[in-house]
């Protein structure tokens, strides 16, 4: 019996010779007016970093080191976090290697990836509509697919032209990601230890991992890194307004809302 695909898997049967067709998605991405207007707002931003950077560390430099020079110094080790890391790069193993995870939405996920690579290569910043999917007629799939995850993937793969490297590399610091936020989360109720263990449960979870190596959920992965976050933000707000937690929580439940939209009916 014929084997049933995605049917997004269409993407990958463009034909070369379609008008304004990418000959290829691994190695050559299009450019044009659009990107280059794009590549000129990073330049402008660079640049602004640059030069408040110069102006304070040079023009109002020894201004703020005499008011550094009253500060008080206090080190505060937190290991907790190294450990953190390493067990999710171990956890994560698999994806240190350049090849695609077959997981049950793995091409499916592979082939979103290409489809955003594809938008940020013609500066196509407006994720409505893709107009290779289903064989080049089109397909508005981020219209109802959460862009997030794949929109870093995305950013991953343009900066090292290489799919699976961006799609790799976008999972494990989603996964890292997810641990430190559990870490922080609980360390705000039980102490450092409270905090690393249960950093570690979460990491270790068996649907933490299937969605992970079987599944292929990367869009539930990246909202389940956001809830922490979440919880930590709307648990400090409740007890007193403060203007970072505020916009800490506004930022997340914008992100899981841009994640996965079952979880963000939760909030």
């Amino acid at each position: 019996s014929d084997r049933v695909r995605w049917t997004e898997e269409s993407f990958l049967d463009i034909p070369e010779t379609q008008e304004n067709g990418p000959s290829h998605f691994l190695g050559v991405f299009q450019s044009g007016r659009r990107m280059r207007y794009f590549l000129f707002c990073i330049f402008a931003i660079v640049v602004l970093f640059l030069g408040r950077i110069f102006y304070l560390q040079i023009i109002e430099g020894n201004y703020f080191a005499a008011l550094a020079e009253g500060n008080r110094i206090r080190i505060v080790t937190d290991r907790a976090t190294r450990g953190i890391i390493v067990l999710s790069l171990a956890i994560c193993h698999a994806y240190l290697h350049p090849q695609l995870i077959e997981g049950h939405d793995g091409s499916g996920a592979f082939v979103k990836t290409m489809a955003m690579v594809d938008m940020l290569g013609r500066g196509q910043l407006d994720l409505t509509w893709q107009p290779y999917l289903y064989s080049g007629y089109g397909y508005p799939l981020f219209t109802f697919y959460p862009p997030l995850f794949y929109f870093l993937a995305g950013i991953l793969s343009y900066a090292a032209h290489d799919l699976v490297l961006g799609l790799n590399g976008a999972v494990i610091l989603v996964y890292m990601l997810s641990g430190l936020a559990m870490y922080y989360f609980a360390r705000r109720f039980w102490g450092t230890v409270g905090g690393l263990f249960s950093a570690a449960a979460f990491l270790l979870a068996p649907f933490h991992i299937a969605t992970l190596y079987v599944r292929s959920g990367y869009a539930e992965m990246t909202g389940l890194m956001l809830l922490p976050v979440i919880l930590l933000s709307i648990y400090e707000l409740s007890s007193g307004f403060s203007k970072k937690y505020f916009i800490i929580a506004v930022l997340s439940i914008a992100g899981l809302m841009l994640s996965h939209h079952l979880m963000s009916l939760i909030f």
